[in-house]
């Protein structure tokens, strides 16, 4: 059981770093777009 929550922290800590990565390339694509 405690195996397994900590697979699911692991899991989201991990989606979240993609996220910010995913939101920092956006932003930087749509910020070379505009200038």
């Amino acid at each position: 059981m405690h195996i397994l929550y900590h697979c699911v922290i692991e899991i989201i800590h991990f989606i979240e770093e993609l996220k910010e990565l995913l939101m920092k390339k956006m932003f930087e694509n749509t910020g070379g777009i505009k200038s």
